[in-house]
């Protein structure tokens, strides 16, 4: 009887040993699985941190040409304002002299108004009084 029992127990001990490595098996494919979804997964996340940091370096390289444009642009400005105050300073000094000429020709034409009131003056008292033009 032992030995039947050994054996019983021998063959128990055997289809325990055969579950547990169908059971190994398994939970080898289930983890093999597993690391395959966690490899596939970490690649998808990879190509995506991918297509992410190119889309930021794209837009990176966009704003700074935005930005150098609008440099060039400010730069272009602050030169022309400077021509423009330039050209402002010229044309008050020509204002300038524009305006001393209209006081020199206010001046004359003021000077030539007398004169012409006096003449026509002088002519009117010429007629009204002729003994007069012979003085």
């Amino acid at each position: 009887m032992t030995v039947t029992v050994e054996v019983e127990l021998v063959a128990i001990l055997e289809r325990i040993e055969g579950k547990i490595d169908d059971s190994r098996k398994e939970l080898e494919q289930k983890i093999e699985k597993v690391e395959q979804k966690v490899d596939d997964t970490r690649k998808e996340l990879e190509q995506k941190i991918e297509k992410v940091e190119q889309k930021v370096d794209d837009t990176k390289k966009e704003l700074e040409q935005r930005i150098e444009k609008v440099d060039d642009q400010v730069d272009k400005l602050v030169v022309d304002v400077k021509e423009v105050k330039g050209e402002i300073k010229a044309l008050e000094a020509q204002v300038g002299g524009y305006d001393t000429r209209i006081k020199n020709q206010e001046f004359l034409t003021r000077t030539i108004t007398v004169a012409l009131g006096g003449a026509f003056f002088a002519s009117v008292l010429r007629l009204l009084f002729p003994a007069l033009g012979n003085i």
